[in-house]
This record gives structure tokens, C-alpha cells and sequence, in this order.
């Protein structure tokens, strides 16, 4: 299942930017979207199956599709936000 954070609730600090401890808390509104349930073997089988035989790197097409619906969850939640 895909989960899609929208947010930003710890910010980069402006006087010690390179200095993770002194990143500042704001208030923001999280919104957190879930995706649908995704059977893993049937996804991978299904990206895999649409791709070029001589391709050698079959694992990088899944996470591209993955980000690609992560992204649309984002996008949809950040339209509310």
C-alpha cells in the first residue's frame, strides 16, 4: 500500500543550515493519503511484462512506477492542503 505524507513540519534552519539539530519545528497541516492495497508479485509481474526483453535492469521500471503513484497521491493531497 502506498502512503503519500504532505507537510513540512521541521524546516532547515536559516543560521546553521549545514547542522541537522538546530532545524526548526513549524506548525503545518500533515495530511497522510494511503493508496490502494498492491498484490507485490502481480505489480512487479505486470511493470516487468510491458518492458523491452533485452532490457537488463528490470527492477528500476517497478520503483519508477511506484514513485509515479506516489507521486499522483502527493499531487491529489497537496490540491487540498
Amino acid at each position: 500500500m502506498p502512503v503519500a505524507i504532505n507537510g513540512n513540519c521541521l524546516r532547515i534552519s536559516d543560521s546553521d543550515p549545514k547542522n541537522m539539530i538546530n532545524d526548526e519545528v513549524w506548525h503545518d497541516k500533515l495530511v497522510f493519503t494511503a493508496g490502494p492495497i498492491i498484490e507485490n508479485k502481480k505489480f512487479r509481474k505486470e511493470v516487468q511484462e510491458k518492458l523491452p526483453e533485452d532490457l537488463e535492469d528490470k527492477k528500476q521500471p517497478v520503483v519508477d512506477k511506484i514513485m509515479e503513484i506516489l507521486e499522483d497521491l502527493h499531487n491529489k493531497a497537496e490540491a487540498k492542503r
